[in-house]
């Protein structure tokens, strides 16, 4: 039996693994902190929520390291974006106050509903080319995660997302109309949108 070579299920795996490997990074992050490559424990108190724009503020630490800028200096700026792009804006829609969240993937979709804390949830879902025409990753996310509370289905393919929100035993309703969709409601709302209609709830809401 060669001696570089182990045995594991069907097939001959080298003992040895190539060279190729992610490299270690010089700025992690570690429960919600940014350390650097000193080591040093930076916390971002960043104006927006979420894991993700945590892992962003950190690539963008080491951005601004490249370019000489002091990771305390850069923190200050990172700290007054509030609604890059409409994300995170709250908008006023007749007399629904509702808060914007943009989803377009799976993995942002991942991200997305543990921010949604409302009692009603809007979910906006279309397939133009900017959100992609096949919308079967609908199946790849945790919808139901949304049990519980009052789901709205709204967009271009809402029905879509209403079977697949019935398969995950949520409690929702099916309104395509955005407008239609967003009206009426006494209390703040959260919505989750893809690509396309996020844009037409930033021109509805003049965010």
């Amino acid at each position: 039996m060669p001696t570089n070579r182990w045995w594991s299920g069907p097939r001959w795996l080298p003992r040895r693994l190539c060279g190729l490997a992610r490299p270690k990074g010089d700025y992690r992050v570690e429960s919600g902190t940014i350390v650097d490559r000193t080591q040093h424990v930076w916390d971002p108190q960043l104006g927006v929520p979420g894991r993700f724009n945590i892992n962003n503020a950190a690539c963008a630490l080491a951005a601004a390291e490249l370019m000489g800028v002091e990771p305390r200096t850069a923190l200050i700026g990172m700290r007054k974006v509030t609604s890059p792009a409409g994300r995170f804006a709250t908008a006023q829609f007749g007399t629904t106050t509702a808060r914007l969240l943009l989803a377009k993937n799976p993995a942002g979709w991942a991200e997305a509903l543990p921010l949604a804390q409302s009692a009603t949830v809007v979910l906006a879902i279309d397939s133009a080319a900017a959100d992609g025409r096949d919308v079967s990753w609908l199946w790849d996310v945790d919808y139901e995660r949304l049990a519980g509370r009052t789901v709205i289905a709204t967009g271009r393919r809402a029905q879509d997302l209403a079977v697949r929100l019935r398969y995950a035993e949520v409690d929702y309703r099916c309104i395509p109309d955005l407008a239609d969709a967003l009206a009426g409601h006494p209390e703040p709302v959260d919505v989750i949108a893809t690509y396309t209609p996020f844009q037409r709830l930033r021109k509805m809401g003049r965010v």
